[in-house]
């Protein structure tokens, strides 16, 4: 929402311009900036070798996405476990 606000989002959204203006410099290290004060300390090594707000966001997206559906995996085995334990508990039950 910053970098929309800001008039940045399209430095984020779109290549680099193959011989950029002062406009768009301008434009990407300002996203670049907002994108860096935005995050958390820890999460500055993933972009700090970037060249753009666009390389920034890719990376930031990368790691959070690899995060989520790791998450995602996690909680679909605690779930089938949990499923599962509940199956035997019925099956248990009735069989008594």
């Amino acid at each position: 929402m910053l970098l929309i606000r800001e008039g940045t989002w399209t430095t984020v959204q779109e290549d680099r311009p193959d011989e950029p203006d002062d406009d768009w410099v301008k434009k990407d290290e300002k996203a670049q900036s907002t994108i860096s004060l935005s995050i958390e300390d820890s999460q500055i090594v993933h972009i700090c070798k970037c060249g753009s707000a666009k390389e920034m966001w890719n990376e930031l997206q990368k790691v959070h996405e690899r995060a989520n559906l790791s998450n995602k995996l996690y909680l679909m085995r605690r779930l089938s476990g949990e499923a599962e334990a509940r199956c035997r508990t019925i099956l248990d039950l009735r069989w008594r």
